[in-house]
């Protein structure tokens, strides 16, 4: 063989196995929890594709709260995804095999934003706020900071479940609720509806130290799967990375998945397959939710979780539609 041919061959073998390499990417179905900054390490690797630099065809999958995202990962439809401590907590001693394998974030950043009538804590005795789903951050941060102002959660302020940060201001802006816990950026919702701050945990004497924005999986895939997960950390270090020391390029990237941007927008939906299990959580769990639908957006895709009737403790048709306008950017 001629070095000619010997250098061919080697190009070739080369070529073959950098093909073969990237076509080796593995599949898996992440999810994030939040359009806001706090969740902004998930969807900058997505977008910047450093979950596809560690060796991964990842699909991210929007779910707008911990219990739902909780309940996916579980049941295995979300192999390893964003969740708080609260609900992992939760669905622990309900018996679920949980277990955080990293956090990103590991404090509480949110501030109570109530009608600009609510001037003291007195004012606030007996009105409504809105969270999430009971066992969220969003549930934990109220019951922390209305207790921070002397108030007892439920006793004194009721709190209702309202959904993500979008549905929260539209109950906001239809009267339903006088408030809502809010994570940096949140607020901007609220632009146009007389408002203030009420109280928020940077107040606090002493940081308030919580499993916020943390990369959970289940036991068993992470000793099944562990080169898998340890992937999805190192893309998830690089991201927080990037988000320091990138500030413009980030930013563009938050405004994508703002509510009031495009990445929201859902341009079609498939149901799941009707011989999948209509229950997407542990029965021993005491997050269980009921499988939903899929809606895909630009470069994710949003898991809403559960039924109409299912749905219903997010308000009347009104609320629905005054929720979708601020989702559009109206």
């Amino acid at each position: 063989m001629t070095n000619v041919s010997r250098t061919m061959a080697i190009l070739i073998a080369v070529t073959i196995g950098y093909c073969g390499a990237g076509s080796a990417q593995e599949r898996i179905k992440l999810d994030y929890s939040s359009v806001d900054a706090s969740n902004a390490v998930w969807y900058t690797a997505q977008e910047v594709g450093l979950f596809k630099k560690h060796g991964l065809d990842s699909e991210l999958i929007y779910i707008p709260s911990t219990t739902t995202a909780v309940s996916a990962i579980i049941a295995g439809e979300i192999p390893l995804g964003n969740a708080s401590g609260g609900g992992v907590a939760s669905a622990v001693v309900g018996g679920a095999n949980l277990v955080m394998v990293a956090c990103m974030l590991n404090t509480l950043p949110y501030e109570l934003v109530v009608h600009e009538s609510i001037k003291t804590v007195e004012d606030l005795r007996g009105k409504n706020i809105g969270i999430s789903r009971i066992g969220s951050a969003s549930d934990v941060a109220a019951r922390v900071l209305v207790k921070a102002l002397g108030l007892e959660p439920v006793k004194d302020v009721p709190i209702l479940q309202v959904g993500g940060a979008p549905e929260r201001a539209g109950a906001f802006r239809s009267g339903r609720i006088a408030g809502f816990p809010s994570p940096p950026g949140i607020i901007k919702l609220a632009e146009g509806m007389p408002h203030r701050v009420l109280i928020s945990t940077a107040d606090f004497q002493k940081r308030f130290d919580f499993p916020f924005i943390c990369a959970t999986t289940t036991k068993s895939f992470l000793s099944s799967r562990r080169e898998t997960a340890k992937r999805v950390l190192m893309a998830l270090i690089e991201s927080t990375h990037f988000f320091k020391t990138r500030k413009e390029e980030s930013k563009k990237i938050i405004a994508k998945y703002n509510p009031r941007g495009r990445g929201r927008k859902c341009r079609s939906k498939r149901r799941w397959p009707a011989n999948r299990a209509r229950r997407c959580g542990s029965r021993t769990s005491s997050t269980t939710a009921s499988c939903g639908n899929w809606k895909r957006a630009d470069s994710s895709t949003r898991y809403t979780g559960s039924s109409e009737k299912q749905r219903s403790d997010v308000g009347n048709q009104k609320d629905r539609r005054q929720r979708s306008e601020i989702s559009r950017g109206s």
